[in-house]
């Protein structure tokens, strides 16, 4: 459990970037680390937070890495952080996957914090590197998702050989139509790639029924929120589920 007065962090080690959550009782404060500048500088310079009594992580990099961020860890603030896992049962959540190892735990813990603020239905749409969605019912079975490149992967994908034009320059359309231009085309195809697939994802929502929140996390969140109406813009989903998950050990 909790103490009053205790502090705890939450990092999240994503595929581009590492994102934190310091919180101690009602103060919280959040930031993100590139991992260029995580090389170069201690973690105590990078993150700001009174000496956590706790350490959670989530982690989808390779065991290095991990091996390193614990022993700055130990090294900044005395604390051996606990890297978070995929559980077949969790507060309230079923995975789905027959092979946990293959789930990935920043989509676990997602899916913790959803289920865990209204215990319904939910879907859950992360729009990071890769776009990632998954399902769970109102009984907290996860009944699976669906993982998609993202908006910069999927841009670079057609601009590998393409020096005209970035990924990083697209504009993506609110409402698609035929581009005249390599630039116009790509922003245009990747939207209308986009709007099919979260028209896909509120028509089976709708089948699970009438009473279902759609969460959106993730870098590319705000990108996403205008084409699904109704949907719950939460930043820190993954952080929140992993201090829930350290909550109950």
């Amino acid at each position: 459990m909790f103490g009053q007065n205790e502090g705890f962090l939450a990092l999240d080690a994503g595929n581009s970037r590492l994102k934190w959550m310091y919180r101690a009782g009602a103060d919280e404060s959040v930031g993100v680390c590139d991992y260029g500048e995580f090389g170069s500088v201690s973690l105590l310079q990078k993150i700001k937070c009174e000496n956590p009594s706790r350490i959670v992580v989530s982690s989808v990099k390779p065991e290095a890495f991990n091996r390193q961020l614990a022993e700055r860890c130990v090294a900044a603030w005395g604390v051996k952080p606990v890297f978070a896992h995929v559980e077949k049962n969790c507060l309230g959540v079923t995975a789905g996957y027959e092979n946990l190892a293959h789930l990935g735990v920043d989509r676990w813990l997602a899916m913790l914090a959803a289920f865990s603020a209204n215990e319904q239905a939910c879907v859950v749409v992360d729009a990071g590197t890769a776009i990632t969605v998954d399902f769970v019912e109102s009984r907290g079975r996860h009944i699976g998702g669906l993982i998609v490149p993202g908006i910069q992967a999927s841009a670079r994908a057609l601009f590998r050989d393409t020096h005209a034009v970035s990924p990083e320059s697209l504009t993506l359309a609110q409402k698609w139509q035929p581009g005249c231009d390599t630039l116009s085309c790509v922003e245009q195809g990747v939207s209308a790639s986009l709007q099919g697939l979260l028209a896909q994802i509120e028509g089976f929502s709708l089948q699970m029924g009438s009473d279902v929140k759609l969460y959106l996390t993730g870098g590319d969140a705000a990108v996403l929120q205008p084409w699904l109406g109704g949907s719950i813009k939460s930043p820190e989903l993954v952080l929140e589920g992993a201090l829930l998950w350290l909550k109950q050990l």
